[in-house]
């Protein structure tokens, strides 16, 4: 499995809407334009073919980058999604799981053209309404988890407890508004070490980060905290956990790889169902209801 999570994206491009003020009623294709999800495919395929036995009034034609790896650039997928604003068909929709630069600058884009989207980007940086107004998450923010984390500590009345964050603002902004969160309420909780973590994914680093995690685990041995929270990412959390018994790494680690061979994509699956629900809905069928959605 890929070391960052995937981020579904499907952003609806109304081009007729925008250009030419009007929809064609009959038009039932919908382009459905991919970026960087060649580890999505069997879930996309496996969806789109669930929707085409139930015979739905809607068709979906998938053009795929499957044998293509784009690069994580911006220039390269914004340059895609000026061309796709370009086409004349009546609806294409763009699924990606590019990385956060990217969908940074994809957010900017739609917004500039006033155009709705929506993905499965937990980030903070993008959950600003001012700044991205026609952005519609359709799973909770990472922040929204703190409130989890905080109904768990009560639960199991954990009043001290530790916090390790990887570096980078996707995971200091939530590891600082947790603090926040319990900060309110010192007399019932405290933050007794907070680490921050910085780890280099290639292999000649393996040694260096290894050695960095132990000192941080030591930090928190010798301060006698045995709650921890942590944040960070795949690749981090499997050498993390499994630093403290090397002699089951080997072990873990293939069977790790066996669920990769059969990886399920949930987000990329539900983007497709999502899809073909709004549109057999006959929401996307509706002038009045697209310049709606583009308006408000």
């Amino acid at each position: 499995m890929s070391t960052k999570s995937f981020r579904s994206c499907f952003i609806l491009l109304f081009n007729l809407i925008i250009f030419n003020n009007y929809i064609n009623a009959d038009q039932h294709k919908i382009i459905l334009n991919s970026l960087f999800t060649q580890s999505s495919y069997p879930s996309i395929n496996f969806a789109l073919k669930q929707i085409r036995s139930l015979q739905m009034d809607i068709v979906f034609e998938l053009n795929t980058t499957e044998d293509i790896i784009i690069p994580c650039d911006v220039g390269t997928t914004v340059k895609i999604l000026f061309n796709i604003i370009n086409r004349t068909n009546l609806l294409n929709v763009l699924i990606s799981d590019a990385c956060q630069s990217v969908l940074s600058y994809i957010a900017e884009a739609a917004t500039y053209f006033h155009i709705p989207f929506s993905f499965t980007e937990s980030d903070l940086s993008l959950s600003s309404i001012d700044c991205y107004p026609f952005f519609y998450h359709i799973v909770p923010s990472d922040r929204g988890h703190n409130l989890v984390r905080k109904q768990l500590l009560q639960y199991f009345n954990w009043t001290r407890f530790g916090l390790i964050y990887q570096h980078g603002s996707k995971y200091t902004w939530v590891a600082n508004d947790l603090s926040n969160l319990t900060a309110i309420d010192k007399k019932q909780w405290e933050v007794n070490l907070t680490r921050g973590i910085a780890y280099r994914h290639e292999l000649e680093w393996h040694d260096d980060n290894a050695k960095n995690m132990k000192g941080l685990l030591n930090d928190f041995e010798t301060r006698d905290v045995r709650i921890i929270i942590a944040n960070f990412n795949q690749t981090i959390a499997t050498h993390m956990f499994c630093h403290e018994q090397p002699s089951y790494v080997l072990d873990y680690l293939e069977q790790f790889s066996k669920f990769e061979r059969n990886y399920f994509d949930a987000y990329a699956y539900d983007t497709i169902w999502s899809l073909a629900y709004l549109y057999q809905s006959k929401f996307l069928s509706n002038e009045t209801n697209l310049k709606t959605l583009v308006d408000n």
